[in-house]
């Protein structure tokens, strides 16, 4: 099994040996996140960095880095053209003049924003004229699943490696997101994309569930089949901490829940990622979190877990110095009673 990226640690030197395989070659995979996360941004550095044969988040080794990149193919459908085109800048950012001619001529986009970008369509079955109706659907493919075929078979010079489709549900023709007979057909339009002339891996971003960000693979909202059917799943999700509050560290975690050609994904160490903006009107691009601010989100967890702990003090102390001043009520009150008792007994006497 070859693999589009390997993972080591950041700034290393490393070799081959010292990194993990992250993402196999010619599959299907699955990024999928909460909106807003940065998946956009993570999929254009992916992007560039396999087409520039260059690692544009330190640590994440692209297939063939250093020589002349392979060709990717990345579909916005959310996005107009100038929007792409920010993602891509942002993500090319820091690159040699070299590296930037190689992602010119190896990177192809297209933004999708408005535009029918579904892989395949249900097709109503007709017989003389007249609809049937015994509720079974078939599908065909669409013109735009056929372009993007006949491009992905259109050999040059190098290889394509990759295809990104952004987000998954722009691409589907199923009409119920939860529906697994609809997400299994999704797959193999997929999977067939996958098995054009030279093999590419197809990623498909993806949304999580409602308040199931920390689920892992499970986490991918909609049919469970599509989970199942893809062969390789990392989850993006914002660090956060218990008792954060606004100044918490804006980090954001990359986890492979999900190899089907690895024994090792649960083991996989968490992609560090932070993000900045690079200029007003510019995007923003994701960087690997170094060795300081690793330390800095590790303190602020510790001062916010102490924080914590004196507040569960402090409301401790207060809540046992007014049951002492309760007590001390009471009895008081007892002792009063039980004088005035006394006194109304004397004046009987």
């Amino acid at each position: 099994m070859r693999y589009l990226f390997r993972l080591g640690k950041a700034d290393s030197g490393r070799e081959v040996e010292d990194t993990k395989p992250w993402m196999p070659l010619g599959k299907v995979c699955m990024v999928a996140a909460p909106g807003g996360t940065g998946k956009s941004t993570f999929l254009a550095a992916l992007a560039v960095s396999v087409a520039g044969a260059v690692e544009t988040i330190s640590g994440l080794r692209p297939l063939g880095h250093g020589g002349g990149g392979a060709r990717v193919l990345f579909v916005l459908a959310e996005e107009d053209q100038a929007e792409v085109e920010r993602k891509v800048y942002a993500a090319s950012r820091g690159l040699s003049l070299e590296q930037l001619e190689r992602v010119a001529e190896n990177l192809w986009w297209f933004a999708g924003a408005g535009k029918p970008v579904r892989l395949y369509e249900p097709v109503e079955r007709r017989h003389d004229g007249a609809a049937y109706s015994d509720n079974v659907q078939t599908e065909r493919e669409t013109d735009f699943a056929q372009a993007l075929t006949d491009r992905l078979n259109d050999n040059g010079p190098t290889p394509w490696n990759l295809v990104i489709l952004d987000p998954a549900s722009r691409f589907t023709g199923a009409r119920d997101e939860n529906d697994n007979q609809g997400a299994t057909r999704f797959v193999e339009s997929l999977e067939a994309l996958a098995g054009t002339d030279c093999k590419p891996t197809v990623l498909i971003a993806h949304h999580t569930g409602k308040g199931k960000s920390d689920a892992g693979a499970e986490a991918a909202r909609g049919a469970s089949s599509l989970v199942d059917g893809v062969r390789w799943v990392a989850t993006m999700q914002r660090w956060t901490c218990e008792n954060a509050d606004e100044k918490a560290p804006r980090a954001i975690a990359v986890n492979v829940n999900k190899s089907n050609y690895t024994a090792e994904a649960p083991a996989m160490p968490t992609l560090w990622l932070r993000m900045t903006a690079i200029g007003e009107g510019l995007g923003t691009r994701l960087a690997r979190e170094t060795a300081a601010e690793a330390k800095e989100r590790a303190e602020y967890a510790k001062g916010r877990a102490a924080a914590k702990d004196a507040d569960a003090k402090d409301a401790k102390a207060a809540k046992d110095a007014a049951a002492k001043d309760a007590k001390a009520a009471k009895d008081a009150a007892a002792k009063e009673e039980a004088e005035l008792a006394k006194a109304r007994h004397t004046a009987t006497l």
